[in-house]
């Protein structure tokens, strides 16, 4: 079972993101649960005396509390958007899903090291760091007009 999985291109990007989200999971969890754990508590006991269930204090108090931290890893994750994770995708290609595997950066190790070709290499790396610029200064300018606070 395991082999037809890893050898079909159907499921490759697939079986990328879920160990993507596995490996991000703790992290996530982390920064989140010192988010909410910074939330006065005298709001939810505000929020159970007035009726309000768990949706509606996780909606109303939960997450506005921490939209500043989201606000903020959303706009330093669009400047890894280019960034698929090389070594991950690398260890799980194979020639059966090398079609479907390609991005950027094992493009620029085939080509610029394996090959030689150090300008390619390079051109993707910078290419890589411009977008993920562009991203961020967007983003960032879209959540300075929207009245949040951004990174800078």
């Amino acid at each position: 079972m395991i082999e037809f999985l890893l050898s079909n291109a159907n499921y490759f990007w697939g079986i990328i993101t879920v160990q993507n989200i596995w490996k991000e999971l703790g992290w996530g969890t982390i920064i989140f649960l010192a988010a909410i754990a910074g939330v006065d508590p005298s709001r939810y006991e505000a929020a159970v005396i007035d009726g309000a269930s768990r949706f509606r204090q996780i909606w109303h108090i939960t997450l506005p509390a921490i939209r500043p931290t989201i606000i903020i890893l959303l706009i330093l994750r669009l400047g890894n958007m280019a960034d698929v994770g090389f070594e991950q995708i690398l260890l799980m290609m194979n020639p059966l899903v090398m079609s479907t595997a390609e991005v950027f950066d094992t493009y620029a190790y085939t080509h610029g090291i394996l090959q030689g070709q150090i300008s390619i290499g390079v051109t993707v790396g910078m290419f890589k760091g411009v977008v993920g610029l562009v991203l961020v200064l967007s983003a960032n300018y879209i959540v300075k007009r929207m009245g949040h606070e951004g990174i800078y």
